[in-house]
């Protein structure tokens, strides 16, 4: 019984913590995103940012992203830490964006 209670522990700490991130994917780009930990809007423009779903990374104009952003390749390890202004480019297997969100 114990071992139940320490596993839906850990996986209530996980759906929590996973609150803090919407993924924005192609059609879903409404920017509706808020930093449940500190109550407040995010930052990143991740909904301005949705057209860049399924272009390849070459495509992409660096000049036009917000000043806190990273392109995350497919198999790439990163930081766990939130910050709600960046914008996270995922890519996928073949460099192509596959989603765009805050943290």
């Amino acid at each position: 019984m114990m071992k139940i209670r320490a596993l839906l522990g850990v996986v209530l700490a996980a759906c929590l913590a996973s609150a803090c991130v919407i993924v924005v994917d192609g059609d879903d780009a409404k920017d509706v995103s808020v930093d449940v930990t500190r109550g407040r809007p995010s930052t990143c423009e991740a909904a301005a940012h949705a057209s860049l779903v399924g272009k390849a990374e070459r495509e992409i104009d660096r000049s036009s992203l917000p000043s806190a952003f990273r392109i995350v390749c497919h198999d790439c390890q990163v930081t766990q830490d939130y910050a709600p202004n960046r914008l996270n480019i995922q890519l996928d297997k073949d460099n192509r964006v596959a989603s765009v969100r805050c943290g």
